[in-house]
């Protein structure tokens, strides 16, 4: 499934699609689906596919800061609680 011209994998229609929307995990299960290939090939497929069109790899690298912040912010909610927590236990008795 990859072009002989500019060596892109070409995805099924369906996977084309959940990747635009910007769901990766719908577009390997479409892939799947349509090819019969492995979770490890059909993630590998997409990947390639979303590296060979800067516009969708600089969309999924964003998705990733924004997550990763997501999830810094909420391990420093969760560290100040149990200090607060823990500070509470020593201090407010």
């Amino acid at each position: 499934m990859v072009s002989g011209t500019n060596l892109s994998p070409q995805l099924p229609a369906a996977a084309t699609a959940a990747v635009a929307r910007g769901s990766k995990i719908d577009a390997i299960k479409e892939v799947r689906a349509a090819t019969g290939l492995g979770l490890y090939e059909a993630k590998q497929l997409v990947e390639k596919y979303i590296a060979a069109n800067p516009v969708l790899k600089e969309q999924f690298e964003q998705q990733e800061a924004g997550m990763k912040r997501r999830v810094f912010h909420w391990v420093l909610v969760v560290d100040l609680l149990i200090f607060v927590a823990i500070v509470w236990w020593f201090f407010g008795r």
